[in-house]
């Protein structure tokens, strides 16, 4: 009889240590985080806040999102903005400006923009325009270049000074400017290209050299202290506030290499031409004053009024005299590939004369 109770009691014990091991029904977890989503669309930085619930469904398994709230949109980091270059592709140019209405209604172009240094003071408000629709006022005090291609023709805006910004969810915006004859806006789409102040400026460039036909040949390198920051110093301009003096240049050494013929180009119109043993130049060694024989002459940028040209100094290291100097002085149409084959047959005929190049761009713009 003991033993029967001993046995029963033993049978329960293993029931109640079987029940005992079978873990519980898994319950859903939950978890609220605050997360922050920058947002690069249009010129203007933006940042959205939002709330986001996870789950998890299975023990060990993924989080996912199961609802996700927006609790905040305002302005985001404006502090990269001053000192900035942007691009903006206009299907019609007419939407930039009611100015534009009547000539370029339906012309597609493209408008730069350089918000300047001084830009400061940048605030945003978030509100509701007008139409109902979200956006944030954004005041700020700001001296601004820009231009404007507008099919084939080219607008340029110096010292524009612009106020404030109405930007919209999708990144567009409208900007209060002023050209210098009153208030005014101009209107941007949402779609913007932040650029570097290389590609503002060559795109600016009315004249700037994009393609050599000696590409292949090695490259040197050439720097002069007369450029800063892709600029050329005023100084060496032909103009009144400049001293038409030639640049300080210097650049490597070639093996094999009996001269250097150094000429400067604004696209097409010769503004030097140097030929030397030397391995530099320095500031003022032409005497601009006085037009010398072909080998040594300056003259210092002077492009027309409200523009930005490219002046190119292009180092060609030559084995031997050249064949002849195929360029005009202070003239137009001087083609690279003519001055490179004067340069690349030496006196005697023989032609692989260019051992080497360099190239060195700066911009120069006439206020």
């Amino acid at each position: 009889m003991k033993s029967k109770h001993i046995k029963i009691a033993s049978a329960v014990m293993v029931l109640s240590l079987i029940c005992g091991c079978k873990s519980k029904p898994f319950e859903p977890q939950h978890k609220t985080e605050v997360e922050t989503e920058k947002i690069s669309t249009g010129a203007f930085p933006q940042v959205i806040e939002k709330n986001v619930t996870y789950i998890q469904k299975e023990k060990d398994g993924p989080w996912e999102v199961e609802s996700s709230s927006e609790t905040k949109w305002e302005l985001g980091d404006t502090s990269e903005m001053p000192d900035s270059y942007w691009r903006f592709v206009l299907d019609d140019c007419a939407s930039l400006s009611p100015a534009l209405e009547e000539d370029f209604k339906g012309v597609s172009g493209v408008f730069y923009v350089h918000f300047g240094k001084d830009m400061k003071d940048i605030k945003g408000t978030t509100g509701k325009a007008a139409d109902g629709s979200e956006k944030i006022d954004v005041t700020f005090s700001a001296t601004s270049d820009s231009f404007l291609y507008a099919g084939v023709q080219k607008f340029s805006f110096e010292e524009v000074k612009m106020y404030s910004a109405e930007v919209k969810r999708d990144g567009s915006m409208t900007i209060v400017v002023d050209y210098g004859e009153g208030k005014g806006t101009i209107s941007l789409p949402g779609k913007a290209d932040r650029l570097s102040r290389w590609d503002y400026l060559t795109a600016k460039s009315d004249t700037y050299i994009k393609d050599v036909p000696f590409k292949d040949l090695p490259e040197i390198n050439v720097t002069s202290q007369a450029l800063h920051d892709d600029i050329w110093d005023t100084k060496i301009s032909k103009t009144i506030d400049g001293q038409n003096i030639s640049p300080e240049l210097t650049w490597e050494k070639v093996d094999g290499a009996s001269r250097y013929v150094v000429i400067m180009l604004d696209g097409g119109w010769l503004h030097m031409d140097y030929i030397t043993t030397n391995t530099s130049m320095t500031e003022g060694e032409i005497d601009s004053e006085f037009r010398s024989n072909k080998g040594k002459q300056y003259v210092g940028p002077y492009p027309p009024s409200g523009t930005t040209h490219t002046y190119t100094v292009f180092v060609f290291a030559l084995k031997n005299e050249m064949s002849v100097g195929n360029w005009n002085f202070d003239k137009g149409s001087n083609y690279l590939d003519k001055i490179f084959e004067g340069l690349d047959t030496d006196k005697d005929g023989n032609t692989g004369n260019v051992l080497a190049y360099g190239r060195l761009d700066g911009f120069f713009t006439m206020h």
